[in-house]
């Protein structure tokens, strides 16, 4: 049923719901850090399909390189949840902020 999941979720013939317990004080260091404009949801399943392709194709193996994807994921994140907390008037401060997103999509 189309309405189980969000309107901007893609449409599957099958969705698996699960139920997640973990510490509140874990989750809600985690869920600060995810950009009030990124649906947990969506980051969720961003972060189930890196883990996904890593595992395929054997990056697990190369713990420095997955160490810096993490970082450099870490990072835009960080960037885009300043550039959320900014006004319309700090350009210089938007430009630091594409800045440090662009050198953290080269570890990527």
């Amino acid at each position: 049923m189309a309405d189980e999941y969000p309107r901007d979720w893609p449409e599957h013939d099958e969705v698996t719901t699960y139920t997640l317990r973990i510490p509140s004080d874990d989750w809600n260091r985690w869920r600060d850090t995810v950009p009030r404009s990124t649906p947990l949801y969506v980051r969720l399943r961003s972060l189930i399909n890196q883990d996904y392709q890593a595992a395929a194709t054997d990056d697990w193996e190369d713990m420095e390189e997955r160490t810096a994807k993490l970082l450099a994921d870490r990072i835009k994140h960080r960037a885009r949840t300043a550039r959320s907390a900014i006004g319309d008037d700090d350009e210089k401060l938007r430009k630091q902020l594409d800045k440090i997103e662009e050198i953290a999509g080269t570890f990527e």
